[in-house]
């Protein structure tokens, strides 16, 4: 009778034992990563209504003196760009509604592809000038690099226009060019443009 008791009192406590036993440790769970967007600086976007496009009035003037004036949809609130004070080059970042005008002064020719007539050529800005509401001014180099001005999309009753701030262009063997602007070596900065390029925006 006493071994019987023993028997049982063993198994009623192995029985305890098991169950006060801790569990197994649970692998931790891999957090999910959010698929939010990144900007043009590989930065996520910020998901409120500073990131989402504002509408701003604009005139644009080309190069042949028309304007056209409308809303246009701003996607970046910032431009960061360098220029030149006193021959010293310095980095600057200003906020897009601080910008009053902006010109291009400049542009330079990157070649493109030998034709059959002669060489292709790419024109894009090189120097442009920015005018703040303050009044500063600042002569940004590296064109347009930075900012979102290289091609401007204005909404006004008439529709919707796409402008541009360069031209293809094709320079002949005997000098002239396609587009019948003056004649200048292609290794030169040009300070006339085509008629249909923007020569300044303004911001109103």
């Amino acid at each position: 009778m006493q071994r019987f008791l023993f028997i049982i009192i063993l198994v009623s406590s192995i029985g305890i034992y098991s169950q006060k036993q801790p569990s197994s440790p649970k692998e931790p769970s891999v957090p999910v990563l959010g698929t939010e967007s990144l900007d043009s600086r590989g930065e996520p976007e910020q998901a409120n209504k500073d990131s989402e496009p504002k509408k701003r009035d604009i005139r644009v003037t080309l190069c042949d003196g028309r304007k056209v004036s409308g809303k246009w949809n701003e996607k970046e609130t910032e431009i960061h760009f360098t220029h030149i004070r006193d021959g010293i080059r310095y980095k600057k970042s200003i906020k897009t509604t601080e910008i009053q005008t902006v010109r291009l002064i400049s542009w330079n020719a990157e070649p493109n592809k030998q034709e059959k007539e002669g060489m292709s050529y790419k024109m894009v800005p090189s120097k442009v000038w920015i005018q703040l509401k303050s009044g500063e001014k600042f002569d940004k180099d590296k064109g347009l690099e930075g900012t979102e001005y290289s091609i401007v999309t204005v909404e006004n009753k008439n529709g919707s226009a796409t402008l541009y701030t360069l031209w293809m262009d094709l320079l002949y063997k005997d000098g002239s060019w396609y587009s019948k602007l003056e004649k200048l070596d292609p290794k030169l900065e040009r300070t006339d443009c085509h008629p249909d390029v923007i020569r300044e925006i303004q911001f109103e």
